[in-house]
């Protein structure tokens, strides 16, 4: 019971202790009455004696009365604050609230059973010791508690600072292989347009070069086509001369028939239709064979001029190129021939040379 009420008196005796300490920051280093000054030191002393038996371990009765006595110099504390005029302003009711603490402090002490006995006594000081040595107890299991937690806390900073040096590595490695790759592939992508570049001239070489290999190729074979045409039409008018010859021979013999003269001139007047033909079809093959092999002389030839000029005039002269050689061609003209190839044709020409004066006389006179 007396423990019990120990305890209950020590929390009232902590809170009064938070409540002087307030007033003495209040009055600190100012002008007190003399009175006040006593009743602080009274309250004090009182409070020293109090620790004084609870360091010498003495029963728990001495020490309700060292309570008790506090208790009693806080009260007299108390009224002399609210006696002091020049302090009751400041102080905002601090006074009564000490009285009113050091009252709840006293009325149940002194209203307590006392039980006379040394045993008893001795009984309640064991007591007492034992509820001080549970405190300290539960002291240390604070404090180890707080050793424990406070071990635990620096071993995960020290688990943190790691993991952020680390992660400052790895993000360093990172960073590196980063920029690895962007160097890896800027250089990819320079070599890669390099190689594109080389292909594309490698192409437009190879290109060119099988152009103008076809062109050649075929102004080869026109100029085979145009000699052996030519060839043809020699043979023809060959024949010609001689059987003309030969008629022209035979006039100056006694042997001469102009029956077989005038065959003989029908004979070389129907050898020249083959030799003109031939003739007019070779110089066709020579034609197109110096187209080809002037557009191959060309395609050989536009590649080195053109790697010397900028890249937008050689642009624009490949496209003239490109019109030049497979732009449609103009046909309308093939067939057309500036001498005849037969009788007919050789009659026709002579009845318009003959035809063509005469209307114009004949104008000549209207006019």
């Amino acid at each position: 019971m007396m423990e019990d009420l120990l305890i209950k008196s020590q929390e009232h005796l902590y809170e009064l202790q938070i409540v002087t300490k307030e007033i003495r920051e209040l009055v600190v280093n100012k002008s007190v009455p003399n009175n006040l000054k006593d009743a602080f030191d009274s309250y004090d002393s009182s409070i020293d004696s109090y620790n004084d038996s609870i360091d010498r371990e003495e029963s728990t009765q001495s020490i309700l009365e060292c309570v008790k006595n506090i208790a009693i110099y806080a009260e007299n504390l108390g009224h002399n604050l609210n006696q002091s005029k020049d302090l009751a302003a400041s102080l905002n009711g601090k006074g009564e609230e000490i009285i009113s603490l050091a009252r709840e402090i006293q009325a149940p002490i002194e209203s307590r059973p006392v039980v006379l006995g040394q045993s008893n006594s001795e009984i309640k000081g064991v007591s007492f010791k034992s509820v001080k040595n549970d405190l300290q107890a539960i002291k240390t299991d604070h404090e180890r508690h707080d050793e424990r937690i406070k071990k635990l806390l620096g071993e995960n900073e020290s688990k943190i600072s790691l993991l952020e040096e680390k992660l400052k590595v790895i993000e360093t490695e990172v960073n590196d292989k980063l920029s690895d790759i962007d160097r890896v592939y800027t250089v990819t992508i320079s070599t890669v347009t390099d190689k594109k570049e080389q292909i594309d001239k490698l192409l437009s070489h190879a290109s060119g070069k099988t152009i103008a290999g076809d062109f050649e190729q075929s102004a080869i074979d026109e100029r085979g086509m145009a000699n052996w045409l030519r060839r043809g039409a020699l043979l023809c008018m060959a024949m010609i001369v001689c059987v003309v010859g030969y008629s022209f021979w035979e006039t100056t013999t006694d042997s001469f028939q102009w029956e077989n003269s005038v065959f003989r001139i029908i004979l070389a007047l129907m050898l020249s239709v083959p030799a003109a033909y031939l003739a007019r079809e070779s110089a066709k093959h020579r034609e197109q064979q110096y187209n080809h092999l002037q557009t191959s002389l060309d395609l050989k030839s536009i590649t080195p001029y053109m790697a010397s000029l900028p890249e937008d005039e050689q642009h624009k002269l490949k496209v003239e190129i490109a019109n030049r050689i497979f732009a449609s061609k103009d046909y309308t003209k093939v067939g057309i021939d500036s001498y005849p190839i037969n009788v007919h044709e050789m009659v026709m020409e002579i009845i318009k040379k003959v035809e063509l004066p005469s209307s114009t006389k004949q104008s000549d006179k209207i006019s």
